[in-house]
């Protein structure tokens, strides 16, 4: 039996100082399966669960 599992990628969207550059937005707008954090300067793109692992590969 294979346990389900997905993905979850965050990607940085601020400056090297810390500083909100503000695309993530229009990163979340454009692009399905992405979700802004709370500080919005990191997104996420979220797989669902999947057990076929090959599919999960895929799914990125």
């Amino acid at each position: 039996m294979l346990l389900s599992k997905g993905f979850e990628v965050e990607m940085y969207t601020g400056t090297p100082k810390g500083d909100i550059v503000g695309f993530s937005d229009q990163i979340v707008a454009s692009l399905d399966g992405f979700v802004r954090e709370p500080d919005q300067r990191n997104v996420e793109y979220t797989t669902a669960p999947l057990c076929c692992y090959d599919r999960l590969l895929c799914a990125l």
